[in-house]
């Protein structure tokens, strides 16, 4: 189980855009995979993993992110 803590974090428009923009590509993502590979809560999990690697270094959150969208590309073409 991975717990997560909430923090507030003020985001310009510009920045606040592209977050809600990464967030539907992470939907379409996982909906992908799951269909794929049959596998349940993976969106769960992703989301989860995701929000504790943002919560330590938003970096990294970026690049896992990343990541999940480039295997996603491989699976579904």
């Amino acid at each position: 189980m991975v717990l997560v803590q909430h923090t507030r974090i003020k985001l310009n428009p510009q920045n606040k855009k592209k977050i809600q923009i990464l967030n539907t590509n992470l939907q379409l993502a996982t909906y992908n995979l799951k269909k794929k590979m049959h596998i349940e809560r993976l969106d769960a999990f992703i989301r989860s993993t995701l929000l504790s690697s943002i919560q330590y270094l938003p970096c990294f959150g970026l690049y896992f992110l990343e990541k999940i969208l480039l295997y996603n590309e491989i699976f579904t073409h």
